[in-house]
């Protein structure tokens, strides 16, 4: 064993001088031969191979000696039980206790690293939460002058079309998609401070009555809540509208990263099929579209849950407006054979909202008009087709382009 832990630190130590020695002079050796692969593989959110690579051996080898010090805990441990200090029988609790312990710290860094959750990464079967973090940290890692990220539910990545929309832009603002699938306005208030690194310049959320009037249950509380967010929450009384099992996932993921991670790792370890259960069970109950829609459109309603979600999205304009960000609201829809479907009032007072807060915030540009979309334009309830979703980034990136770029100044 002490032969084997003399060999490991020898490793760690090879890989640190590795990193500070020519770690540069690697990267750039990388990013020549497969700069062009990684960035294809980052579809457009790696804008620097070079210190991608770097940023990657730095991950390598800061997971490597966290490691290392796991298993220097082990063995200062099997020292005390030999000593007697701890009886022989109870060795096992103290030894599981410290795995437990020590693989949640190490999780816990992990999760900052694309290394660690490109180990998870299963293709188009990729787990929600496996995406958002890659995603947020490249964003973190890009020192682009102008940045944008776009927010939402799935709605913004069905819409947006991010490598078209940098592609049209060029070096004049550079996007991020962001989005995390079924976020409610309340979603985009909770993930705001996660996204803050990223010190963006403006925040694009494309906006529908589902963000509204569709209920409060959705995946970002279980994978992203934190205690900090907790008095918050109970304040606006958001407790009577977001199940508190969600709420409690969410604090306990928190505690323990394993937990948080816990779907991740079991479709890493055990294949694709376990990570899908959920959606094929959904796609098992599908009915018909006009059939779904139709029961779909009664739970659509004005209350005090919407009202929520409305405050919510005000405190997330205010948050913007303290963080000197411009934010740019899409006054998107739902596939017609749903909207048509859903009490009028309810787009008439989400309309009215927009307006209102577009006219009292003064960082806060709201675009009404935006293509057209029928229902041969959509997928399913949701989610347009991939020649909509082109020409949506096209008028996207066009109205940037004359409105953004040229010259416009952050808010004041």
């Amino acid at each position: 064993m002490k032969r084997l832990f003399t060999i490991a630190t020898v490793l760690v130590a090879v890989g640190w001088g590795i990193h500070v020695l020519a770690g540069k002079a690697l990267s750039n050796l990388l990013a020549a031969r497969l700069g062009g692969f990684v960035v294809k593989l980052g579809e457009g959110k790696i804008s620097s191979p070079t210190e991608f690579f770097q940023h990657r051996m730095f991950e390598a080898a800061w997971l490597a000696t966290l490691l290392l010090l796991w298993a220097f805990v082990h063995v200062t441990v099997a020292r005390v039980r030999l000593n007697q200090s701890v009886p022989s029988r109870w060795s096992w609790v103290l030894h599981s206790l410290l795995a437990l312990i020590c693989l949640n710290v190490w999780l816990w860094q992990a999760d900052r690293t694309v290394l660690f959750w490109g180990l998870m990464w299963d293709g188009k079967e990729t787990q929600n939460l496996t995406r958002f973090r890659i995603k947020l940290i490249l964003t973190r890692e890009d020192h682009s002058t102008r940045r944008a990220v776009l927010m939402g539910s799935s709605q913004t990545r069905a819409q947006i079309d991010e490598e078209l929309l940098n592609s049209l832009l060029g070096t004049k603002l550079r996007t991020t998609e962001m989005h995390y699938p079924g976020s409610k306005a309340y979603d985009h208030f909770l993930l705001q401070p996660i996204l803050a690194p990223a010190h963006a310049d403006y925040i694009i959320v494309y906006l529908s009555e589902a963000d509204f009037h569709s209920g409060s249950v959705s995946e970002a509380v279980p994978n992203f809540f934190t205690f900090n967010a907790l008095p918050d929450l109970m304040k606006r009384g958001g407790l009577k509208y977001i199940p508190a099992g969600r709420v409690g996932y969410g604090l306990l993921g928190q505690m323990l990263p394993m937990f948080r991670m816990r779907e991740a790792l079991a479709q890493r370890l055990l294949g694709p099929t376990m990570g899908q259960l959920k959606q094929q069970k959904y796609n098992t109950a599908l009915q018909t579209l006009k059939e779904r829609a139709a029961s779909m459109a009664k739970s659509y309603e004005l209350n005090e849950e919407s009202r929520f979600q409305k405050q919510a999205l005000e405190d997330f304009l205010v948050r913007g407006r303290d963080s000197n960000q411009r934010v740019i609201l899409l006054a998107g829809q739902l596939n017609p054979v749903l909207g048509h479907q859903i009490n009028p009032e309810v787009r008439r007072e989400m309309m009215a909202l927009l307006r209102s807060l577009a006219e009292r915030f003064p960082n806060v540009t709201l675009i009404e008009n935006l293509p057209e979309q029928v229902e041969k334009d959509y997928e399913d309830i949701t989610h347009v087709n991939k020649s909509t979703q082109e020409r949506f980034t096209r008028f996207l990136a066009g109205w940037l382009d004359g409105h953004v770029t040229a010259g416009a100044e952050r808010p004041r």
